[in-house]
């Protein structure tokens, strides 16, 4: 999973994520789809999430999705990590990646096993239809076949909410963004109180940076 550093704000994102994808034992797959502009820190909410519920699911797994065959190659990584399986991670060719990704699908959708987490992250090509052009590919095609478990993708793509329920994510709020530069910019906290008793100041870094 990618590192995360200095994360603010979004805790209202994580709670109403935390609600819809909880882990139970009903026969119902749950589907979020965080969505919104390059840069507004959808990844970063995903990876927040994942971190904060590591210990309320059986299984997380991050997955790019950046294209179909990096997203074969990331569920084919997964196999030798399953129980029970004691597969080698050598050079393979695409058909035996197609196999791998094919066997953990399976897994997933083994009765019972509903506990887990697949985060799919950065789905900005789809296409539900075949005979796509470019990347663009159908993202559902990798979904377990069982109706159980949690899934969560972050996209650009709006259109992708007709796949499970929609989380738009939107600027942070001014303060908050402005900590998180000074932040970046290893300012101390009193910068942060000077800033904040200073308007002027505010309303410089605003135009500047957000």
């Amino acid at each position: 999973m990618p590192v995360i550093e200095n994360f603010l704000g979004r805790q209202g994102e994580l709670d109403q994520l935390w609600q819809y994808l909880r882990p139970s034992d009903s026969q119902s797959r749950k589907v979020a789809v965080i969505h919104g502009l390059g840069g507004m820190g959808k990844t970063q909410l995903a990876i927040r999430f994942a971190r904060d519920h590591k210990h309320d699911f059986t299984a997380i797994f991050w997955l790019s999705g950046k294209d179909r065959g990096t997203l074969l190659q990331s569920l084919s990584s997964i196999l030798p990590r399953l129980p029970g399986q004691s597969h080698a991670d050598g050079a393979m060719n695409d058909e035996e990646v197609e196999q791998r990704a094919r066997d953990v699908l399976m897994w997933l959708a083994i009765e019972g096993n509903s506990r887990w987490l697949i985060i799919f992250d950065n789905v900005d090509q789809y296409s539900p239809f075949s005979g796509a052009i470019g990347d663009a590919y159908d993202i559902a095609q990798f979904f377990p076949g069982a109706d159980h478990g949690s899934i969560l993708i972050t996209s650009r793509l709006q259109g992708l909410t007709e796949l499970g329920t929609s989380f738009p994510i939107h600027r942070l709020d001014s303060k908050v963004a402005i900590q998180l530069l000074l932040q970046r910019s290893r300012l101390s906290v009193k910068n942060t109180v000077e800033l904040e008793s200073n308007p002027g100041i505010e309303e410089l870094l605003r135009k500047t940076y957000l």
